[in-house]
């Protein structure tokens, strides 16, 4: 990761340019480094209006500036400019090891239910469990080691893996909810490669700081304590980050009252008139915000990452539950707001998993433009294709499940008539449809939603492409480059 000094030359090893020479050959680099006190009110607007946003690593700011550079979503770090491990404590919050961050399933491979454990526990999906019973001592229900017999066989796991890769402080939030007075209690012991404990880390919070020493291994344990019912779901992992951000600096996280969490990333833009709102596809457990480059036309833009399940549950709530889609609403509505526009301003973006969302809040939002690229709509009959999905997809199927909490297949109906009564519910004369359609699609076929929507919607522009569901990235890409270059050409 390339750091570059402006107007200073503080920290050995990086870069350092003045800023008129910055300005003249625009060197490249992930971030700039800035120390407000080294440059003037009207030389810091002449490089904001020169880079993009969110690029600025900044330091003691006056009000002023202040504004200015909050306004573009650049990144106030004056609380460690002085520490000693300045650039190695920024490489660590910047540089975004995809595999360090995410979350832990209870219980992952690495986790093992005590066969004398009391308790009542029912499996619901990979990733979330409901146990219940009268603990009145403390009861281990999980252990998570590192030698455990899988097929019959003996195998090395890595419990905690997160952590294995990223030394340094992480913030941890734990997913569960108790019913009477029963206490969770997560416990990880830190050991050396030679087995001796370093330390034990006792967490009887939802919210923890975990400092994840080098060359260390990991065990760990979940007790309970009281009488009641817990719900149990993952463990999830962030680096810290100054509380700048959680998967990436700048993003936000929201919480729905019944615990769901939902991750965004705004970039401010600096051209007025539209809101891209993105929808992340299939993430496979591995957090990021899909088309960052898009901010690329100058229109701020609005990520979401949806991580339920094993990597994505289409970005709605689970059946019969809307608080997931009314936070959703609520975030691009309190954007627009702030930016001083109207719902018939954004444009919806999703692929694949994310393509349904697109479609979906487009209509209810009545967007003035959604792209819906590789359409899955029909998402009970997708998740119904097990085969397939697995064949093709398995966060699919983990989808359902998150969903519906069961794979029962008198639930593929009821996935499906989503997007339909939706679609009932809707007026689309405001809203162009544009879709890039894959016709050997073994997951969905769009075509006809489409083809019925013609004569309701403002416009309807279809692609299509010989191939299945995987293939044609690229020509995807520039298909949304495209689209995004037409509509910003149209202002």
């Amino acid at each position: 990761m390339k750091f570059l000094q402006i107007n200073f030359d503080r920290f050995d090893g990086l870069d350092s340019i003045q800023l008129e020479d910055y300005l003249e050959s625009r060197p490249a680099a992930n971030y700039l480094l800035l120390d407000c006190r080294q440059v003037t009110q009207s030389q810091l607007l002449e490089l904001l209006e020169a880079v993009r946003t969110c690029y600025i690593i900044y330091a003691y700011p006056n009000q002023e500036q202040s504004d200015a550079l909050q306004a573009l979503g650049d990144f106030d770090v004056t609380k460690i400019w002085e520490d000693a491990d300045f650039i190695e404590h920024l490489t660590f919050m910047f540089d975004d090891l995809l595999q360090t961050q995410g979350f832990s399933a209870l219980p992952d491979e690495a986790a093992r239910l005590r066969d004398d454990f009391p308790g009542r526990i029912e499996r619901r999906g990979r990733y979330e469990m409901l146990v219940e019973g009268d603990f009145p001592e403390e009861t281990v229900l999980l252990d998570f080691q590192r030698l455990v017999k899988n097929w019959g066989r003996t195998v090395f796991v890595m419990p905690f893996r997160r952590f294995y890769n990223a030394p340094g402080r992480h913030r941890l939030t734990f997913d569960y909810a108790t019913t009477g007075d029963l206490q969770v209690i997560y416990v990880i012991y830190t050991l050396d490669r030679a087995g001796n404990l370093i330390k034990t880390d006792r967490i009887i919070d939802k919210e923890y700081r975990f400092d994840a020493p080098k060359n260390a291994e990991y065990r760990g344990q979940i007790l309970l304590k009281g009488s009641g019912s817990v719900r149990l779901g993952k463990v999830w992992t962030y680096k810290d980050k100054l509380n700048l951000g959680w998967f990436q600096a700048g993003d936000q996280r929201t919480e729905t009252e019944a615990g769901e969490l939902i991750h965004s990333l705004y970039l401010p833009g600096k051209r007025h008139g539209k809101l891209i709102v993105g929808f992340s596809g299939n993430l496979s457990e591995l957090p990021h915000y899909e088309r960052q480059s898009m901010a690329n036309y100058g229109f701020p833009v609005l990520l979401f990452c949806d991580l339920r399940g094993r990597g994505g549950a289409f970005h709605i709530g689970k059946i019969g539950d809307h608080q997931y889609e009314n936070a959703v609403m609520k975030r691009i509505d309190d954007l627009l707001i702030s930016l001083n526009l109207t719902r018939s301003d954004l444009i919806m973006a999703g692929w694949s998993m994310g393509s349904f969302p697109a479609v979906y809040y487009g209509m209810k939002m009545q967007a003035g433009d959604v792209i819906a690229a590789k359409p899955l709509l029909h998402i009970g009959s997708i998740t119904q294709k097990v085969e397939v999905a697995f064949k093709t997809e398995p966060s699919m199927i983990s989808a359902r499940e998150y969903l519906t909490g069961f794979y029962r297949p008198e639930d593929t109906e009821q996935l499906d008539q989503i997007i339909e009564n939706c679609l009932r519910a809707s007026d689309l004369t405001k809203t162009n449809f544009y879709s890039f359609i894959m016709k050997n699609d073994e997951l969905d076929h769009c075509e006809s939603f489409f083809r019925n929507i013609k004569n309701s919607a403002k416009s309807v522009a279809c692609v299509e492409e010989a191939g299945f569901h995987p293939e044609k990235i690229p020509e995807m890409s520039r298909w949304i480059d495209q689209i995004l270059s037409n509509l910003t050409k149209s202002l």
